[in-house]
């Protein structure tokens, strides 16, 4: 079982959405009773895009927690 989505996750896109492939990362913004609204940042880290998925569309990015935990250790 997969943890529930937080604020601030980095996740992945699990399904194509809208111009997005499967595979995109973006970050939570909010969570809400069915999924979450996440952002969709450029290279830059200028926003290109908030999306309301349902959170079987999403997969947390495990790789990104675990390095954040390591920086703060």
């Amino acid at each position: 079982m997969e943890r529930p989505l937080k604020s601030l996750d980095t996740v992945e896109l699990a399904v194509a959405s809208g111009r997005w492939p499967p595979g995109t990362l973006g970050t939570v913004v909010k969570v809400t009773d069915d999924g979450a609204i996440v952002e969709i940042d450029d290279e830059r880290g200028h926003t290109r895009d908030w999306l309301a998925l349902p959170s079987r569309a999403l997969r947390v990015v495990e790789a990104e927690a675990s390095q954040q935990e390591s920086l703060l250790a």
